[in-house]
């Protein structure tokens, strides 16, 4: 079963993003991917209980791989606002170095964690 996570007036509010650093970390073959770290990443989001913030800037990662999918990560403290139980949501837009990615999950936990995964494939900008 899909959970959504809607505000209490209906409406759903997610904002995400991944801002990638401007010098990747070297490739090694035609292969091979590129990283960036640590650079600054965020959401904010509304729930029943109120709206959640995040943000933060470590640990981050943004990998570009050879045929040009860009996948942004972020493990990241809860800044604003709470939650009493987890949630999982997935779907909705977040920008990932300049790109708006769908295939999205994002996980919050009450213990005030949050994990962000935003993914732009190749052909799907």
């Amino acid at each position: 079963m899909r959970k959504t996570i809607t505000a209490v007036a209906g409406a759903a509010l997610m904002v995400a993003g991944l801002a990638a650093p401007m010098a990747p970390l070297a490739a090694k073959s035609d292969n091979a991917a590129t990283i960036n770290k640590d650079f600054g990443c965020g959401f904010a989001v509304a729930t029943p209980e109120g709206i959640v913030i995040a943000q933060g800037d470590s640990p981050t990662r943004v990998v570009t791989t050879s045929s040009g999918n860009v996948t942004g990560f972020c493990n990241i403290d809860v800044t604003s606002g709470s939650v009493s139980k987890a949630f999982v949501l997935k779907g909705f837009g977040c920008t990932v170095a300049g790109n708006v990615a769908t295939d999205t999950i994002l996980t919050v936990s009450p213990s005030g964690k949050a994990t962000l995964r935003c993914t732009v494939r190749q052909g799907k900008l």
